[in-house]
């Protein structure tokens, strides 16, 4: 037992010591190997790179499509409410049509293919003696007014489907169709320095999704199909 112990110990050493630089994570700028060299890490954007080379948008518009990351990302109405990762979307609507930055506009699709064998939940029927395959969509789409001026407009509509969910056992509920919903319908105010004292406030009132703390409670759902919202003032 001893000398197995011995053992794993000297392979963890050796993992740490020759495989961590393959698992870590690649940062913007970096280096990697591709094809035996040594390369810059491409952060280009396909789909903009295609609409450069096929003459919808200039060089001037891609620059500042691909530039809208970082201090130049312009906050939207919802962006102290929710994880920017659900905001960041590639405007390649907007791009297109060559809208001012006071105009938001995006879409956004995430279809999904699920299975499994063994129903489990109390209201689908246990032994139908076939798995239970779907197929779900999610379509969003968001326009925005205001780009990062004080007063800002969101609109955020989603519509959440579900197919191949027929059969006896299959299982459809609110959590998985929700078609032609309003996620988001909110107006915000946004004070940079209240009074003086250099805090920021920001003011929302409507319809609107919200992550708070750890997500336990209040969160805007990720896995799901469809995803919560609240009516209120914040």
């Amino acid at each position: 037992m001893v000398e197995r112990r011995w053992w794993c110990a000297f392979l963890s050493i050796l993992l740490l010591m020759g495989g961590a630089g393959s698992v870590r994570a690649v940062e913007y700028g970096e280096m990697v190997q591709k094809d035996g060299k040594w390369v810059f890490k491409s952060t280009e954007d396909p789909i903009l790179k295609l609409m450069r080379t096929q003459g919808l948008i200039t060089d001037e518009e891609y620059f500042k499509a691909s530039a809208q990351t970082g201090k130049n990302w312009i906050e939207p109405a919802d962006a102290v409410l929710n994880l920017r990762r659900d905001l960041e979307w590639s405007r390649y609507l907007k791009t297109a049509l060559k809208l001012p930055d006071w105009v938001d506009l995006g879409l956004e699709n995430r279809t999904r293919f699920e299975t499994y064998d063994h129903p489990w939940r109390a209201s689908q029927k246990i032994g139908n003696g076939s798995a239970d395959p779907q197929i779900f969509l999610r379509s969003r789409l968001r326009f925005g007014l205001g780009g990062n001026g004080p007063v800002r407009f969101l609109f955020e509509g989603q519509d959440a489907r579900a197919y191949m969910n027929k059969d006896p056992g299959d299982f459809r509920d609110t959590t998985t169709v929700n078609e032609y919903d309003i996620l988001q319908l909110l107006g915000s105010l946004t004070l940079e320095n209240v009074g003086g004292s250099g805090l920021r406030t920001d003011l929302h009132f409507g319809r609107m999704t919200m992550d708070m703390g750890r997500r336990r409670l209040i969160a805007r759902n990720e896995m799901r199909n469809t995803v919560n919202a609240v009516d209120g003032v914040h």
